[in-house]
Parts: C-alpha cells; structure tokens; sequence
C-alpha cells in the first residue's frame, strides 16, 4: 500500500483531479472565475490507500486483507483518492470518485452560525425556487455527476427541507414565540446507511445537496456510495512504479516529459468523458413530499 506520494505521483493526481474539477463545474454551472490550473492550485492532497475498501470487503467476506483476491487488491490500490484546493472551492475524490464539493469563503450552510449570524441579510431575501424545483435542480446535476438514478432512489430515501429560523426575540419583553420564517437555502438529501455501516447505526444522507435558494446554485455537494456510479472509477495505472522517480528527476523535467508520464501512467477511462448531448430528469411524479 502506498502511503506516501512523491512529486510526480502528486502531479499526475493532481492532473486528473483538475480535468475532472473542471469538467463537472462546466457541467454543474459553478461560477468559476476560470478554469482550474495546477500552478494556481492552493491546496492539492492525494492518497491510494484504500484502507476503506478494503476494511469493508474484510468483513464483508469474513477474510483477512491478505486473502483478498491480489487482482481486486492491485485495482483497488490504483484508486485515486485526494483533494484539491482553489481559490473558490473544494474538490475532493475518494476511491476513484468525486465525493465531496464545498464553496469557500462562507461558513457551511449546515451550521447554526451561518443562519444566526447571516438572518437579516438571508430573511430579507426570498428564494426564486420551490422545494420540489431544488429537488429537480439536484437530480439533474446527479445526472451530469453519471450517479444512476434508479438506484440511487431504490437504495435511498429522498428528503428535502428548506431551512427556516425563529426570529430573536427583544431581551426582557416577554412575546410569544414568532413563526419560524423560511431561508432560502435547501437540503436535498437521500438517506440511508452507508455501505461500510454493517451494523446500520448511522441513518444519514448518503447523496446530499445544499442549494442557494437565491441563486439556484450549489453551495455544497456530497456523495458517500461510490456504486452509484455509472461511469469506472477514476485511477492512475502502478502507482508504486511513479513512487520510483525521485523529486530531484521530476523537478527537471520539461513539460514533454510530464505530458508523457500523464500518457503513460493514466488509462483512457480516468480522463473525463467527452462533452454529450445535456441528459436531465423529468420525473416530476417521484419528486419528494416538503418535510
């Protein structure tokens, strides 16, 4: 298992990371500045331990990490997992898949200190969507993400909710308690447990959005189930061969020679797909009752 990455494991990473980063804001709408580019990265992490995998395939076949078939070991040790930091957003990758995308610059939309500090300014702004259209707008991007959505709603349960505060009250008048009033920001979440919670004792949102009401964009994205999946995992071929390169060889290479290593160590189904025909979902029917 590779514990460590070096400089031209690291590029190559961070390379396919930025391809995928880019290609799935272009698809979902984020509003990047401009396209992600290594050097102005501020932030690039990566990891093919698989520990994860390969725990959960341990229990679930009852055998030790050395008895697991050496193929699947080898692939799954190939999976790319990592982040990447820009100036306006969080890309992070686990076991060959995009899981998680959180905007910077603004506390999480799931905190209490989001609404409280930010009520004024978010009560006195009314939302231009329903919750059934923020349901659409996600199941849309879940399509573009290659999620397959038929098995996303047999295995999990939709939910989705707008938030809503009580107003503060006025210290030492005695009222009663105000109507909640709504914020325009949504949660739109399928729910379930987690594939590696045999024991199912965490009930949580396995696929989950956070939506600017405002704006009808994405505040946050997360993706627990890497099954869901239509497309292979992302993964970059005998890493341990790249681990070989020492740092002072790699900083001397030229960009041909980077190009070459990118050729060489990442398969043609690691790079994203080419640009088709927009696919979104129209089925209103299923859409999810408010909670």
């Amino acid at each position: 298992m590779i514990l460590t990455v070096n400089g031209a494991l690291l590029f190559i990473a961070s390379c396919l990371m930025i391809s995928h980063a880019n290609m799935v804001s272009e698809n979902l709408g984020l509003p990047l500045e401009k396209p992600i580019v290594y050097e102005e990265l501020r932030v690039k992490r990566a990891s093919f331990v698989s520990d994860g995998l390969l725990e959960f395939q341990e229990r679930k076949v009852k055998k030790s990490k050395s008895e697991i078939d050496p193929k699947k070991r080898a692939e799954a040790e190939e999976l790319l997992s990592g982040y990447i930091e820009t100036d306006q957003y969080y890309f992070t990758f686990r076991d060959g898949y995009l899981s998680l995308i959180r905007t910077i610059g603004i506390p999480s939309p799931r905190s209490d200190a989001l609404l409280k500090n930010r009520f004024e300014e978010l009560s006195e702004q009314a939302s231009v969507i329903s919750t059934n259209e923020a349901y659409q707008l996600s199941t849309n991007w879940l399509c573009k993400l290659g999620i397959d959505l038929e098995k996303l709603n047999s295995k999990y349960k939709p939910k989705i909710t707008q938030r809503t505060i009580i107003p503060r009250q006025t210290e030492g008048i005695l009222e009663p308690i105000p109507e909640p009033v709504p914020l325009p920001i949504f949660d739109v979440q399928w729910m379930g447990y987690s594939d590696n919670d045999l024991q199912k004792k965490f009930y949580q949102g396995i696929v989950a959005f956070v939506i600017d009401g405002r704006t009808k964009e994405l505040f946050d994205y997360q993706c627990y189930d890497g099954t869901l999946f239509l497309t292979p995992p992302i993964r970059v071929k005998t890493p341990g061969e790249l681990l070989s390169i020492p740092d002072e060889e790699f900083l001397k290479m030229d960009a041909t020679q980077k190009s070459n290593l990118l050729r060489r160590f990442l398969p043609p189904e690691s790079f994203p797909p080419q640009k088709k025909a927009e696919k979104t979902d129209n089925h209103g029917k299923n859409q999810p009752i408010k909670e």
